[in-house]
């Protein structure tokens, strides 16, 4: 079983969902499941979504719908309350973060960090684009 959960929360991401899902895929290398939230999309994000949970078998991909009204925080609220790890960390569907920092936040967990945060605004971080 895996011991993260992976959130991604899309609204209408139909042009970013598959590379974020494939770039977390080639990056992330403990053991994670990937749980994409449809926000209340127009578009074909979650026929996307779903095509993406049959291209990756051996990935756990589950995609649900949100539920509550449509917002971020809402949408992520979903993905915790499905989340069946004790460790999420969410990842926005437009790639504007960047996967490769999951192992470094996933062995600050594993020290025993009760919190890790990433942020672009803070310390090295930066913002491109």
């Amino acid at each position: 079983m895996a011991n993260l959960t992976i959130i991604i929360p899309a609204r209408n991401d139909e042009f970013d969902i598959a590379e974020t899902v494939s770039k977390i895929i080639d990056t992330v290398t403990v053991d994670y499941e990937i749980l994409i939230v449809n926000d209340h999309s127009t578009d074909k994000t979650r026929d996307i979504a779903n095509g993406l949970v049959d291209k990756y078998r051996k990935t756990a991909i589950k995609v649900i719908d949100s539920l509550m009204a449509p917002s971020f925080v809402n949408a992520l609220m979903s993905g915790v309350t499905c989340a069946k790890t004790t460790f999420f960390i969410p990842v926005m569907a437009d790639l504007c973060d960047t996967p490769e920092t999951i192992n470094l936040m996933y062995s600050k967990i594993s020290e025993g960090y009760d919190i890790v945060v990433g942020s672009r605004y803070s310390g090295s971080g930066r913002r491109m684009g």
